[in-house]
């Protein structure tokens, strides 16, 4: 990402993590912004690693206007009571959440995401 290189580091936000839905394979949870002015990347779905109590797992995330859902696998355990930071790497692709398009190859995505952030 563009930010990434502008800044020399990984654009990262802060926050304390709500957990909205569970699946068999996964928990979504969404980012209450720490700083509520902070810019937030475009629409779209990203490769993330989350980061809490200095242990950090590959994710992906969700942006919708100020909205942010965190995908992550029900083996990793998060505590919703601390804050997280989670680290911006790749947009995997732009996302029409007018259109239900939230769905569209998030398996492929997914198969991805390890590939991209290692």
């Amino acid at each position: 990402m563009r930010a990434n290189a502008y800044l020399n580091h990984q654009y990262f936000i802060m926050g304390k993590l709500d957990n909205i839905i569970k699946t068999d394979n996964e928990t979504v949870y969404q980012i209450e912004l720490e700083e509520k002015e902070k810019l937030i990347p475009p629409n779209g779905r990203y490769a993330t690693k989350i980061m809490q109590d200095n242990i950090t797992n590959i994710c992906f995330a969700e942006v919708n206007n100020s909205e942010i859902l965190i995908f992550i696998d029900n083996m990793i355990e998060i505590d919703t009571q601390n804050n997280a930071i989670l680290y911006f790497y790749k947009k995997f692709r732009l996302l029409d959440f007018d259109n239900n398009e939230t769905n569209f190859k998030r398996k492929e995505d997914r198969e991805l995401l390890h590939e991209l952030i290692f």
